[in-house]
């Protein structure tokens, strides 16, 4: 994803820190949860094949 810097002061890549930031913030915070959920998929996989 990229943030247009139209400036040219930088601000651009600032918003792309920000964005990198918020995202691992996200996969930390809800790690647990897409770890089962692709567990379930794994699984669900496994016992009936690919669809």
């Amino acid at each position: 994803m990229a943030v247009a810097d139209a400036g040219g002061s930088g601000r651009g890549k600032d918003a792309n820190q920000a964005t990198v930031e918020a995202l691992r913030r996200l996969l930390e915070s809800h790690r647990t949860e897409l770890m089962e959920e692709q567990l379930r998929k794994d699984v669900e996989w496994g016992l009936h094949g690919a669809t």
